[in-house]
């Protein structure tokens, strides 16, 4: 009889002591993000936001606000990109947004909504990223194995500053020209001035050599007449 009571009191002790212990939290990874989200940038995503966090962006970084499936909230979200320099994972677990999980161009963290501990996730880029997959573990089940891109809030992709194509040009030096001697004169060398020619060519002044030879005919001409005058005036004395 004594045996029996000691079975039953420590079943009742049992299941009392069951009965006031918290029930496990239950963590079941989701498969994927919602199908057909992914691949996306920021940029080409339907529904785009930028208040709440994404309100103090850079203008270089992506805003990806994400939602845990159900009533469930995050334990961890792991993101994958495509980048200009190859891909990158990001995986978050942190729920203060001063110190949020992050790495070479992301960074992210999880918040509340009402009763609902860490059920939005709020991620930021470097501007132009690729999303092309997540995973992620939540902390109870629900109607729906998937978490869902809610909206993005894009920024502008930095780029390659272009080099500055120089305008000044210097101006070529003159490529000296050989002598007939084959040597090549020395920048400095002045030409050989050209001898001025002594000889007068054939036909070189014949007109002013005629004017000439008319001015003579000219003086013998007229020295015939005054040496007649004279004559006949000295006959003319004489005969009378």
């Amino acid at each position: 009889m004594l045996r029996r009571m000691a079975t039953v009191v420590a079943a009742t002790l049992a299941l009392a002591l069951a009965g006031a212990l918290p029930a496990a939290a239950q963590v079941t990874p989701n498969s994927s993000i919602q199908p057909g989200q992914v691949p996306t940038t920021a940029k080409d995503f339907e529904t785009q936001e930028c208040d709440g966090p994404f309100a103090d962006l850079d203008v270089d970084e992506d805003g990806w606000h994400f939602i845990a499936p159900g009533q469930a909230g995050f334990v961890s979200l792991e993101l994958t990109f495509s980048t200009p320099s190859g891909d990158v994972t990001a995986t978050i677990t942190s729920d203060d947004a001063s110190n949020p999980s992050s790495n070479d161009g992301w960074s992210g963290y999880f918040s509340d909504a009402g009763q609902n501990d860490n059920h939005h996730a709020w991620v930021m880029t470097d501007a132009g990223w690729t999303l092309t997959g997540g995973t992620a573990v939540v902390d109870e089940a629900g109607q729906q194995d998937f978490f869902v891109l809610s909206h993005t809030c894009p920024g502008v992709p930095t780029t390659g500053t272009p080099t500055p194509t120089p305008t000044d040009t210097e101006t070529p030096t003159p490529t000296p020209t050989p002598t007939k001697d084959g040597e090549t004169p020395k920048p400095d060398d002045k030409e050989t001035p050209k001898p001025v020619p002594t000889s007068v060519p054939a036909g070189y002044g014949q007109a002013d050599n005629g004017s000439a030879g008319t001015m003579g005919l000219i003086a013998f001409a007229t020295a015939l007449a005054i040496g007649g005058a004279a004559l006949v005036t000295r006959r003319f004395l004489k005969d009378n």
